[in-house]
């Protein structure tokens, strides 16, 4: 915890890449150990939560909750509710960094329990995506993490229409249009060199990957301006 918490964002980043690996070997291992583990990395977690925390534990726990969404398997069933609304709870930290952290979590969130996720916080989730898109200093996270929560909602939303399905993803596809249109301002802004946002071409290619005919006629819009 000591590099997961250090001022250096660069020895927390390290250290959280350090620390999946282990996660990795101990996913592995047969032990009577590992719940045990689990729980201790959840609770530091919890610790380095709270209001009076500096923003390099709250950063650092952050990336370890991640971690433990990705690694633990069923240990975070029970638990998944409480890290869903923690995370979301800080999301107008003052912090970039934390603001940037909480997006890129929303779609390890989303992966881990599709149905559930699109239940319950998916709507949040997207309203929050879409404001950080819109904010030069975060929109690269923003496009980031929807790229990816596209990828992580395709199992449980049927882009082609049937009934059962468009209620749990139209929360989703219902931003499109504004997502649309932030990209079409940012890829034909006058000012490109100072707006410009890789992560926003690359949004536009992962949407279609992951949506289909749903996100296919913005695609289309939005064609001319990215070859410019």
């Amino acid at each position: 915890w000591s590099a997961l918490r250090d001022p250096s964002l660069m020895v927390r980043e390290m250290a959280v890449g350090a620390l999946r690996e282990c996660l990795v070997v101990t996913e592995q291992r047969e032990t009577r150990y590992r719940v045990q583990w689990y729980y201790e990395l959840y609770e530091a977690c919890r610790a380095g939560l709270k209001q009076k925390s500096k923003v390099e534990e709250m950063h650092g726990s952050l990336l370890v909750f991640g971690e433990l969404l990705r690694r633990t398997g069923e240990f975070m069933l029970s638990r998944y509710r409480e890290v869903a609304e923690t995370v979301l709870r800080l999301q107008s930290a003052k912090e970039s960094i934390i603001r940037r952290t909480i997006v890129s979590l929303i779609p390890k969130l989303a992966t881990f329990s599709p149905q559930r996720f699109a239940d319950s916080y998916l709507v949040e989730s997207c309203a929050l995506i879409l404001t950080t898109i819109r904010s030069p200093s975060d929109r690269s996270a923003g496009f980031k993490a929807l790229s990816k929560l596209a990828a992580a909602m395709s199992p449980v939303i049927d882009v082609d229409g049937d009934p059962n399905k468009m209620g749990v993803g139209s929360s989703l596809l219902r931003y499109l249009p504004e997502v649309s249109a932030v990209m079409y301002d940012l890829f034909t802004s006058r000012t490109q060199s100072k707006n410009l946002c890789p992560e926003a071409l690359r949004c536009a290619g992962a949407l279609m990957d992951s949506l289909g005919d749903a996100w296919k006629p913005h695609l289309m819009n939005l064609l001319p301006a990215m070859f410019t």
